[in-house]
């Protein structure tokens, strides 16, 4: 992500990912995801390292497909709108990072597979240096 500073409490942060995981061969999910997100993050003042973090995206996850009428299976893309909070440690210098959060799905295409939106969601850590 990229950090932009719009006031002494408020920054935008962009954001583009891409992950590859393993999957079974059983898995309804193939193995790309690729979140795109806009986040704000809100601090006491500008020398601030302690930031809360809310936003939206939408993740783009490989699905695999099997039709009725056609028992080849094929990949789709599904789209998953998501909304983010959280807590960001980021020092404006630079340096070590991590931040905490949940990541809650609001809406779905008809590729994506999850089941009930509002009982799923997401939590995650993220740890890293920034400069």
């Amino acid at each position: 992500d990229r950090i932009i500073p719009i006031s002494n409490h408020f920054k935008l942060a962009p954001r583009i990912g891409i992950s590859l995981l393993p999957t079974s061969k059983n898995s309804d999910y193939s193995n790309f995801i690729s979140p795109v997100e806009i986040n704000a993050l809100w601090a006491k003042n500008k020398e601030s390292k302690n930031h809360l973090e809310f936003g939206v995206g939408l993740s783009l996850i490989t699905v695999k497909i099997q039709f009725i009428n056609d028992p080849s299976e094929t990949t789709k893309l599904a789209k998953v709108t998501t909304t983010r909070l959280g807590f960001r440690h980021q020092k404006s210098t630079g340096g070590f990072m991590y931040r905490v959060g949940l990541v809650l799905p609001v809406a779905q295409d008809n590729y994506a597979k999850i089941k009930d939106l509002k009982s799923n969601y997401f939590g995650g850590i993220s740890l890293g240096y920034t400069f």
